[in-house]
């Protein structure tokens, strides 16, 4: 081979090798550059995968927050409406207990009322029973009179001399003190008579009716009065059981100083009480120190229902007994 082709065939060699370490070169710098943009975007992915994790996480803390949230909304909204319900009861309860409190009432009007009126019936029976008197005292005053013997008559000088003659003679004065003292005991024996056919006129027969009267009056007198201690007694009794009802059902033990003023105190707190005045229709809540204690429910409830107070007092009472058993007697 000549000097010419050999020269030749080493710049194809040459060349040739160039050609491939530029050309391996340029390939492992794209190679390269291709490689760190993929680890770019590895890593890129890798912070937003890790922060979508992150987001996942919080999220899921967030609805377990959310879920907790909601059960406990869920129980009080349960726990509203049982409070409601037994405030609709209580409402209920407390108007019954209202109702029979003006029966009752009405019933101890109409005690009183025939207390009046036997109180009438007495002194009407008492002023009859002096008419009474009366009669009897003037009926005797005039039987006395009539009764009365006639007073002994002198005999005159005329008389005095014919008695004294010694001689049988038989005289008949014009007017004999005997015969006018049988005919004067006759004529009392025929008014006595006649009193007790006819009742002495007028004066007899209202003696006979004011006696019917009287006995009429002292029958009704004692009926009203065997009425009124069944009454009291019943009313007694009945007061008795109506409060131990009004006490099972309400849990309020309600005791009245007068028809003004009311004390009442909770079978949950028996040594507390709220006291009330009433006047008119209206119940007002009297300031105290245990009244203080509940002004929260006083502004949520007052004056605008009384019994929803009263109620949700209960209930409070009630959840703190159920909170702490130990302090319930």
């Amino acid at each position: 081979m000549s000097s010419d082709e050999e020269n030749e065939a080493e710049a194809s060699r040459i060349f040739t090798q160039r050609s491939n370490l530029e050309f391996n070169h340029e390939f492992l710098g794209r190679k390269s550059v291709k490689k760190i943009e993929n680890d770019k975007k590895i890593r890129d992915m890798t912070l937003e995968l890790n922060k979508a994790r992150e987001e996942v996480d919080e999220y899921r803390q967030k609805a377990e927050e959310y879920g907790s949230r909601l059960k406990e909304i869920n129980k009080k909204e349960h726990e509203s409406e049982l409070a409601i319900k037994l405030l609709k009861e209580e409402l209920g309860r407390l108007r019954d207990v209202e109702k029979n409190y003006d029966g009752l009432k009405e019933d101890y009007g109409k005690i009183m009322r025939e207390k009046k009126e036997n109180e009438i019936l007495r002194k009407k029976i008492a002023e009859l029973d002096e008419q009474i008197k009366d009669l009897k005292n003037r009926n005797t005053i005039e039987l006395d009179k009539s009764m009365k013997a006639p007073e002994p008559r002198v005999l005159t000088p005329t008389e005095e001399q014919t008695l004294t003659e010694p001689s049988v003679l038989l005289c008949h004065l014009k007017n004999n003190p005997f015969s006018l003292a049988v005919k004067e005991f006759q004529e009392n024996e025929a008014k006595k008579r006649k009193l007790d056919s006819v009742g002495s006129e007028v004066d007899c027969q209202k003696l006979l009716e004011a006696a019917e009267e009287i006995q009429k009056l002292k029958q009704e007198i004692t009926k009203l009065m065997e009425q009124r201690e069944r009454a009291a007694t019943f009313t007694a009794e009945s007061a008795r059981r109506y409060r131990e009802i009004v006490r099972f059902i309400t849990g309020y033990d309600i005791k009245m100083r007068n028809e003004e003023y009311i004390e009442v105190s909770s079978v949950y707190d028996p040594s507390n009480q709220f006291s009330f005045q009433r006047i008119g229709k209206e119940m007002n809540v009297l300031d105290n120190e245990y009244a203080r204690n509940w002004i929260h429910l006083m502004q949520t409830y007052l004056p605008g229902s009384l019994p929803s107070f009263m109620s949700a007092t209960t209930i409070e009472l009630y959840m703190k007994q159920a909170k702490n058993p130990q302090k319930k007697k």
